[in-house]
């Protein structure tokens, strides 16, 4: 519980939300909502796979749905990671020539990913949970928007999946 006031004083002092959630989702429930930062990784993950500079970012924002209530642990990590891959959508102004943008939009979105399309808990479950067997592409928003900051063009990318997030979030 101390780790809990420790981050929530942490997040009040920066302006952030913080939602505390019944136990079977309390751990990974505590992070500031909208996941901007998770959402932001997506370009940092494998800086080698995607090329690109994030310090070229000049801002970032992002949203996803907020996940109900899970029976167990994983499956509400599942279930958070499904808000992110099939329901986020992050918006990034980026100092970027408008070929480049049209470049890392083709390649960022999670359905890029060759894991797209299954629930988490089950991808997790088929690479015997082991995170690190997952393809790295994967962690990445469902839809994303580019701005040039040089000239202005917004390029887009992805895509909301409804069916895999209702198939997520509402299993039985």
């Amino acid at each position: 519980m101390a780790v809990v006031r420790l981050l929530s004083r942490i997040l009040v002092a920066t302006g952030m939300a913080l939602f505390v959630t019944p136990q079977a989702i309390q751990a990974q429930q505590l992070i500031p909502v909208p996941d901007v930062e998770a959402q932001f990784n997506a370009l940092s993950y494998r800086p080698d796979a995607l090329g690109f500079d994030v310090r070229r970012v000049v801002s970032a924002m992002g949203t996803a749905p907020i996940p109900p209530t899970a029976r167990s642990d994983m499956r509400a990590i599942g279930r958070t990671n499904d808000c992110v891959l099939y329901g986020g959508q992050a918006r990034y102004t980026v100092r970027a020539t408008d070929e480049e943008l049209a470049r890392l939009a083709a390649r960022l979105p999670a359905s890029t990913s060759s894991d797209y399309g299954t629930p988490f808990y089950d991808i997790f479950k088929r690479y015997d949970n082991d995170f690190y067997k997952i393809d790295p592409m994967l962690f990445s928003p469902a839809e994303v928007w580019l701005t040039s900051a040089t000239s202005g063009k917004t390029v887009h990318a992805g895509h909301v999946n409804p069916d895999v997030l209702i198939a997520s979030l509402f299993e039985g």
